[in-house]
């Protein structure tokens, strides 16, 4: 049994679970769940196309688990509590469970993140 994953055989889900009106800036991110499509329990790894406009979320932390951000292509601009900072292909941000510094990211750009 192969272990290869191509995300474009996957579902990828669009929208959020956030009620309007805190839903509007994040309806357009689609997420593909790639840690979920590996089986893995301990972690999850997701895919995210964040179009020009696009939010991948409401500002959070996390109380229970770890969270690592890479960037793949495109440009998004990170907010956390020390102000904004861009994000470009390559670069990369993680956050430890239970720190409240809370953040998203937002794609201020003209191209897909």
């Amino acid at each position: 049994m192969s272990k290869r994953i191509d995300p474009a055989d996957l579902p990828a889900f669009e929208g959020t679970f956030y009620p309007p009106p805190f839903d509007a800036p994040c309806r357009a991110r689609a997420r593909t769940k790639l840690g979920d499509a590996a089986g893995l329990t301990q972690f999850g790894v997701n895919l995210c196309r964040l179009p020009p406009g696009a939010w991948t979320s409401q500002r959070h932390w996390q109380t229970a688990s770890d969270e690592f951000v890479y960037v793949l292509a495109g440009e998004v601009t990170l907010v956390t509590d020390a102000g904004e900072e861009i994000l470009r292909a390559g670069d990369a941000a993680g956050f430890k469970a239970g720190d409240p510094d809370g953040h998203c990211l937002r794609n201020l750009g003209t191209v897909e993140a």
